[in-house]
């Protein structure tokens, strides 16, 4: 039922959005739990010095953040066409996905790094076949910035960034440097804040990556989530299939945009490395991939029962990954 309410492509049907996300966060809200700062960058740090008094706000932010970036994903995939119909359904997945564990339900600097990795989704698509690409290639560096200077890990993204431009237009060295330049540009200022402050040293300290050797597997922390990884794990299995004939279906754009989420998946997961230990928090990123990569499944599946049933047992293993560390 909750898809077929999606699929719709009136606006209103995001109204639901917050709710469901309000659904999930009621309990994190009443608790007022305090915002996670592990792995976190300058521009997170300033955030949460500001809100260490008030948790309840901290947690009203998150919502927002997790509300806004599920209509912004949404908007991109109709504006660029990405879906063959347009549908809600990749802000209800998202919105699930990123709710959908209790670790998940506090502020964290991955929801900050994720706006603007949605962000820059869109400025990428924008310069396919387009002759006036500055301003966009150098607000995707921007973008890439500033997300690291709130989660140090999202700087896999300038990679990602460079081979998804090379999908979609020819090589151009000018819009390769002026990329650089914006991502260089906020940690730039970030930099001269703290040399002003006499902190620089400390600032250059924080840009080290966790390696492998301090990474911690937290199995207490997993366990109880596996019906929900096994069952978005089966899912996406179930939904290759349709996703590869999409890719060979679609027109050369689409096909194009469709390789963009593949390397973005991938770098996601390879984010995943450098964070200091495997918990589902940092899969947060990998979310705005796989949204798009389950609503395409959502869509195109023909039998519309199956797809129902999938869904519902997708959600009863998100209800049961909330019921029981209680």
């Amino acid at each position: 039922m909750l898809i077929n309410i999606f699929k719709s492509s009136k606006p209103y049907v995001l109204g639901l959005i917050p709710i469901i996300a309000l659904s999930f966060w009621g309990h994190s809200i009443y608790d007022g739990t305090l915002a996670i700062a592990e792995q976190a960058m300058p521009l997170y740090y300033a955030v949460i010095i500001l809100l260490t008094d008030f948790p309840v706000l901290a947690n009203i932010l998150a919502v927002i953040l997790i509300v806004l970036q599920a209509f912004i994903l949404n908007n991109i995939i109709e504006k660029h066409q990405v879906l063959s119909e347009k549908t809600k359904i990749p802000a209800l997945i998202y919105t699930l996905l990123i709710c959908s564990c209790p670790p998940l339900l506090v502020l964290n600097p991955i929801l900050f790094a994720n706006l603007f990795l949605i962000l820059l989704l869109d400025r990428l698509f924008l310069t396919y076949r387009s002759d006036r690409v500055l301003t966009n290639v150098y607000d995707a560096g921007l973008l890439i910035g500033i997300a690291a200077m709130f989660y140090l890990p999202s700087i896999m993204f300038l990679p990602f960034y460079l081979i998804s431009l090379s999908i979609l237009r020819p090589f151009n060295a000018k819009e390769w440097i002026l990329s650089f330049i914006g991502f260089l540009t906020p940690m730039a200022f970030v930099a001269a804040n703290f040399y002003w402050t006499g902190e620089l040293a400390d600032f250059l300290g924080s840009l080290r990556i966790s390696s492998l050797n301090v990474f911690t597997f937290e199995s207490a922390l997993v366990i109880p989530f596996l019906p929900l990884i096994l069952m978005t794990f089966i899912i996406s299995l179930i939904a290759a299939k349709s996703y590869i004939e999409e890719m060979n279906r679609r027109v050369v754009k689409v096909t194009k945009m469709y390789g963009v989420f593949t390397w973005f998946f991938v770098f996601a997961i390879l984010s995943l490395l450098m964070a200091p230990s495997f918990s589902v928090v940092y899969f947060s990123i990998v979310f705005i991939a796989l949204s798009v990569y389950l609503a395409n499944f959502f869509v195109t599946f023909k039998k519309k029962k199956v797809a129902e049933f999938i869904f519902f047992l997708l959600l009863a293993t998100i209800i049961y990954s909330h019921i029981v560390p209680l």
